[in-house]
């Protein structure tokens, strides 16, 4: 089995006013975190994703996949 090496920041998932998430922006987060060296992102369960329904935390972890 392979071991977990290197840094995996917990990533905050952007809104925008009407409390939408804000794709564009996370996109820019995602991208600036592996440029800077990140191993892996992880998404935090005790901050702003216990706002999201299921349906949107399925719908951010998929976008997330895609942009990693």
């Amino acid at each position: 089995m392979s071991k977990l090496a290197g840094v995996f920041p917990v990533f905050q998932t952007p809104f925008h006013e009407d409390e939408s998430i804000d794709y564009d922006t996370l996109a820019i987060e995602v991208e600036w975190l592996f440029g800077r060296g990140a191993a892996g992102i992880v998404m935090a369960m005790v901050s702003e994703t216990l706002r999201l329904s299921s349906e949107e935390r399925d719908e951010l972890a998929s976008r997330v996949c895609e942009l990693a």
